[in-house]
């Protein structure tokens, strides 16, 4: 149920904290068969509306899984400048 709530809000109107919601739901399987790619899509759809951790999470995905680091690093920075602590960590290991 929560999972339908959260999909049905971010498509009524543009909301990050749904689509960041309906995404990591999906991710997990949680009220909804798991679909990773389905789940990144709302995670991009929040990045766009400047959830951090949605960025730092479709950041990852986009280095990781679909081989595309300057992408993946946009967005990763974004989600640092928004305050992500993740985000934050991940340019500070790069450096090491």
């Amino acid at each position: 149920e929560a999972f339908n709530h959260y999909r049905l809000s971010a498509s009524i109107s543009p909301n990050p904290k749904s689509s960041y919601m309906a995404g990591i739901l999906k991710l997990q399987g949680v009220g909804t068969n798991a679909d990773e790619e389905q789940a990144m899509a709302w995670l991009e759809k929040a990045a766009k509306l400047g959830h951090p951790k949605a960025q730092f999470i479709y950041g990852i995905y986009l280095v990781d899984r679909k081989k595309d680091p300057k992408e993946g690093e946009k967005w990763i920075m974004n989600a640092a400048v928004n305050g992500d602590s993740d985000a934050i960590i991940y340019f500070q290991e790069q450096k090491k």
